[in-house]
């Protein structure tokens, strides 16, 4: 999303304190969660672009980067594979 953002000069804004290099962040929609990045259209609309995410519906937990939680989820994964 960024990368295809970026490719059109298009800049992400700040969205729930997290600023651009925090984007796309993930927020918890209990029993799913969304990716999301958030940025003004040409014409100063607000705008957010959101991916459903595969999510264990029982875990609970707080907002955060895509990045941190891609790391949290690999590191799920290795614990079930020891």
């Amino acid at each position: 999303m960024k990368k295809w953002l970026d490719e059109r000069d298009i800049e992400v804004r700040t969205a729930f304190k997290m600023t651009p290099a925090e984007q796309p962040l993930v927020l918890p929609n209990f029993p799913h969660a969304h990716a999301a990045i958030y940025f003004d259209d040409p014409d100063g609309n607000s705008l957010e672009l959101i991916t459903f995410l595969e999510t264990d519906p029982t875990a609970a937990f707080q907002m955060m980067s895509f990045a941190n939680w891609s790391e949290e989820k690999r590191m799920q994964g290795s614990q079930h594979t020891e």
